[in-house]
């Protein structure tokens, strides 16, 4: 025999729908949540021993609900495969590069980047 849960019945409004997710049925991990003004849908993954949520899409009624499921299904194999949202590049300058840079001004004889004034009594 299934168990019921009775809830105490609340009045629905915009400030009691905010913030509450809806999970979706169909792609694990997807729900969406109501704020104020915008509704957004996010998946739910596990990176590096903790979950993590990632921003799937705004919610637009005109989008069809096949086309949300593929873009968290394609976000979820990028999740997998270690692309994760928002990352910084691994291509980016690193800190040699960066010094590299700084000694070539130095010998050109251009003018060094100063410390602004609030930070200058650190050095």
């Amino acid at each position: 025999m299934k168990a019921i849960s009775i809830q105490k019945p609340v009045r629905l409004t915009k400030k009691a729908i905010a913030g509450v997710p809806v999970q979706d049925s169909h792609v694990a991990g997807m729900k969406l949540y109501a704020g104020n003004v915008h509704q957004t849908l996010y998946i739910r993954r596990r990176v590096n021993g903790s979950n993590r949520d990632f921003k799937v899409c705004r919610w637009d009624a005109d989008m069809p609900m096949e086309r949300i499921r593929s873009l968290a299904q394609s976000l979820s194999v990028d999740i997998a495969n270690g692309k994760l949202p928002g990352a910084k590049n691994p291509q980016g300058v690193t800190f040699g590069q960066a010094f590299e840079r700084y000694i070539e001004t130095r010998r050109r004889g251009e003018k060094a980047i100063k410390p602004s004034p609030d930070r200058a009594s650190a050095f």
